[in-house]
């Protein structure tokens, strides 16, 4: 709210208008109650001139009401000979008269030496008078200011807790990804750890396999040799004991060969593979060994050769184990069983890795059926 402006003294016209200093609004309010209390037409327009200098609109809108006032009032026509008490009340009067048409007219500011020539009833209805309005409307503009700023300190006070919210929530976001990362990596690393202590137990295995293999094979040496020996100069039943003493060693080195491919092509150690799985099934192929361990022997050097990227071999030799597989029937042991599983897995890898799943389905159907029934 702004201050009401006082009503000055009738002056002659002055030959220059001088425009409101820049900053300074009057509203309608003001500049209507204050040339609602000038008499003369002539000094009224002087006054609007004034007033409503750089104003149009609010000059228009101000003459509409005071012709719509005049037009109300009964003696419009000799209001200018009324004393200053009765121009109030006869403000007042139109201001009842029309307060459906205007109620923006809330007061009709007086100056303290008009205030106590008013009768009574309408000192009551003129409540403020001009120092009154002028402390009120200052109290009022303060509290304006102040509610204002108040205000303004509210939306930037809660302006600043969003931004605040925002970037907890970025920073919360950012944490727990970054804890799902440092997860993931850390399951990772174990993963990692997992394989190297696994693949050391395998190079492990492989070594004492080998070193196993390496005794025995000394061992199967002397014993072939020993045998020869005594078999050109023994007698029939010692060449009989010295042929079992050396298929038994052959048969122990067989199997420390097929337990070696075994652990070398776990560690993918293929060309190492082949060449103990060869062997392995050359000394069984070579001392008459049929049955679940030339399967198993067959099986190896198939994969091995897979694994080098000798398909035909391959196919020639995991297709004999398959077929001595149907011709067997189902194991009698776990040893021979365990045969089976592994001969069966290596099947069907090479027919997936050579892209005819058909033909692996079909040999998994066939061997499932061959060991469903009883032994040969």
């Amino acid at each position: 709210m702004k201050p009401f402006i006082k009503p000055r003294p009738f002056s002659p016209p002055q030959p220059e208008v001088e425009a409101p200093k820049p900053g300074v609004s009057l509203n309608d309010l003001t500049v209507f109650a204050t040339a609602a209390a000038i008499p003369d037409p002539e000094e009224r327009a002087a006054y609007l001139d004034k007033a409503c200098v750089t104003n149009a609109a609010m000059r228009s809108r101000v003459e509409e009401r005071l012709a719509e006032r005049m037009a109300t009032l009964p003696v419009a026509a000799s209001q200018s000979t009324l004393t200053p008490p009765a121009r109030i009340e006869a403000a007042i009067l139109a201001r009842e008269q029309n307060s459906k048409d205007s109620p923006a007219l809330a007061l009709v500011p007086v100056s303290a030496m008009q205030f106590p020539a008013l009768p009574p009833q309408l000192q009551r209805q003129v409540t403020f008078a001009w120092g009154s309005a002028t402390l009120m409307a200052l109290a009022v503009g303060a509290l304006a200011v102040i509610f204002y700023f108040e205000k303004d300190a509210r939306v930037r006070a809660e302006a600043s807790a969003k931004e605040a919210n925002a970037a907890a929530e970025e920073s919360l976001r950012d944490r727990e990804k970054s804890n799902a990362l440092a997860l993931e990596a850390k399951t990772e690393a174990q993963r990692t750890a997992d394989a190297l202590a696994k693949a050391e137990q395998q190079r492990d295995a492989a070594v004492s396999a080998a070193q196993e293999t390496a005794r025995l094979r000394i061992e199967a040496e002397k014993a072939a040799e020993n045998a020869r020996i005594a078999i050109e100069a023994g007698t029939k039943a010692e060449k009989e004991q010295l042929q079992l003493t050396q298929r038994t060693a052959t048969t122990t080195l067989a199997d420390s060969l097929a337990a070696l491919a075994t652990f070398q092509l776990a560690a993918k150690s293929f060309a190492e593979a082949e060449a103990s799985a060869r062997q392995c099934l050359e000394l069984r192929t070579g001392h008459g060994v049929e049955g679940w361990p030339l399967i198993e022997a067959q099986a190896l050097l198939g994969e091995a050769s897979l694994q080098r990227n000798a398909d035909a071999e391959a196919e020639r030799l995991l297709t004999a184990a398959g077929t001595a597989i149907e011709a067997l029937g189902a194991p009698t042991n776990d040893t021979d069983r365990a045969r089976f599983n592994a001969a069966s897995k290596r099947i069907s890898l090479f027919f997936n890795a050579t892209g005819r799943r058909k033909e692996a389905s079909d040999w998994k159907r066939r061997l499932d059926a061959a060991v469903a029934r009883p032994p040969a």
